[in-house]
């Protein structure tokens, strides 16, 4: 065989270069949107963490003191020793944060339930702080 005869590789050709670009379109068109959607909600994801570290706190809580936090202890049970019959079993702080707040600024929603349910509800309202909303502003936790 001669060099004449041989054929030489001459990189990639259109139809290869139209293939990867598609695989590549492709891939972006499901990713990218995902992606953004994340961007555009970080506080909503932190929220979802604070409180999951919240119901773990109201937890060890419990477990200590016997019950939950009344209305009127409220999240603050978790941060500061109460000075009713409970402070004398309160083995706290429970919560990390000097404060109970959400990353929009506002206090956390709480409610105890005696023994309905887990004994309470706890949740964010959202960028909006009113009940209900979408996206943003919806609440979390409910």
């Amino acid at each position: 065989m001669n060099s004449s005869t041989r054929r030489r590789p001459r990189g990639l050709a259109r139809r290869d270069l139209l293939l990867t670009l598609g695989v590549v379109a492709l891939l972006l068109g499901v990713a990218a949107p995902r992606l953004l959607q994340r961007q555009q909600h970080p506080e909503a994801s932190v929220a979802r963490v604070q409180l999951e570290a919240l119901n773990k706190a109201l937890q060890s809580y419990r477990m200590d003191v016997g019950h939950y936090p009344s209305d009127a202890q409220g999240l603050q049970a978790l941060l500061q020793r109460p000075s009713d019959a409970d402070g004398e079993r309160w083995r706290g702080p429970y919560y990390p944060d000097a404060q109970v707040l959400d990353p929009w600024g506002a206090p956390f929603a709480y409610r105890f339930q005696g023994t309905v349910g887990r004994g309470y509800e706890l949740y964010s309202l959202g960028r909006d702080r009113a009940p209900g909303g979408q996206g943003e502003d919806a609440d979390i936790g409910r």
